[in-house]
């Protein structure tokens, strides 16, 4: 049952793989520790999962009209949403950028640092995958960039 994740991982220590552990009522027998996926990112696999979404998001300011970007909702109160972005006015801080998402409804952001992510398209994402791969490459076990390799970079 366990799924093959894209960046380094590890059968889930808590379920043993399965993705089920003890019942709950709202949850049923899902593991809390995978989500009931049954593995789990390695240290190096977390560093670079967190490389690799910080690469799909884009300050608000650099946000252009005809871009998606994901109207990230609360987990248990709201959805989250693709949006795209058709009004774009004012600068720095008091920056408003409002689209509308798939069923029509509109949504709107305000300010310039604030960070969306990006629908970036299947060929982007391909790169940033292999992108991704390579980066965790230069990675201890503990998710920590190797010293090694950064000199040799370096010269």
């Amino acid at each position: 049952m366990a799924r093959k994740l894209l960046l380094e991982s590890k059968t889930c220590g808590r379920c043993g793989g399965s993705g089920k552990f003890s019942w709950c009522q709202m949850h049923g027998d899902m593991c809390f520790g995978c989500n009931g996926d049954g593995v789990v990112l390695t240290k190096r696999g977390r560093a670079a999962q967190v490389w690799l979404n910080a690469k799909k998001r884009k300050p608000l300011g650099e946000v252009v009209v005809g871009e998606w970007v994901l109207s990230e909702g609360v987990p248990g109160f709201s959805a989250s949403l693709w949006v795209k972005i058709d009004t774009v006015e004012g600068e720095g801080n008091e920056r408003k950028i409002s689209g509308l998402d798939k069923k029509g409804e509109r949504h709107g952001f305000v300010g310039a640092s604030m960070e969306m992510r990006m629908s970036l398209g299947k060929a982007r994402n391909v790169e940033l995958a292999k992108e991704a791969l390579a980066f965790q490459e230069t990675l201890t076990k503990t998710g920590t960039v190797r010293k090694v390799k950064a000199k040799k970079e370096a010269a």
